[in-house]
């Protein structure tokens, strides 16, 4: 019997060894791995989360960039496209410059309304308000010559630096003189009150 008590000794020896390095493993595992592995997903989670929050930063900083780029080139846009609205004090001499360009193309001028003396009272007529409202001022040319010449010069409008629009355009052959016409021209010259 002593040799039963003996192997029945060894036997809860090895059972009670196995049983305390079982309660270490599950010491260590509740005590040191888990919570240890639930704060490295943690920090993870959060690596993650701040390097999105960075990307998503340089994104933005990227955006910021372009859009300043855009915004200036928009304004040196504005600033061009405000310049071609002359002030109201260059009418006269924006209605000779169109005198000019017809000529230039072979088309001569026979009547203008607003005569040129109403356009320098008109010109002159009024308080001058300060360069942002914008003035529609109707113009009408009569003039003469051939129709490419008078096709010519439509095309070539944007050449001038400042802003109008053709309105109507009236075409009528000068009889016994062909291929002349008379032409009429109505048009809008905008310019700074």
């Amino acid at each position: 019997m002593a040799r039963g008590k003996r192997r029945s000794s060894a036997r809860e020896e090895l059972m009670m060894a196995a049983g305390i390095v079982l309660a270490a493993i599950l010491a260590w595992y509740l005590m040191l791995y888990q919570p240890v592995s639930a704060r490295t997903a943690e920090l993870t989670q959060s690596i993650r989360n701040q390097k999105d929050s960075l990307a998503a930063i340089e994104r933005y900083k990227l955006q910021e960039t372009a859009l300043k780029k855009r915004t200036e080139m928009l304004n040196d846009e504005i600033g061009v496209w405000d310049a071609s609205f002359p002030s109201r004090s260059s009418i006269v001499s924006l209605a000779n410059q169109i005198i000019r360009f017809s000529r230039r193309y072979g088309l001569e001028l026979t009547e203008l309304e607003p005569s040129l003396f109403e356009l320098y009272a008109l010109e002159r007529a009024g308080a001058q308000v300060t360069g942002q409202y914008v003035m529609q001022l109707p113009l009408s040319f009569r003039l003469r010559g051939r129709y490419i010449n008078l096709g010519r010069m439509l095309e070539g409008l944007d050449e001038l630096p400042f802003n109008l629009t053709v309105a109507d355009i009236d075409l009528m052959p000068i009889s016994g003189k062909e291929p002349l016409l008379d032409v009429r021209i109505s048009l809008f010259l905008y310019v700074h009150v």
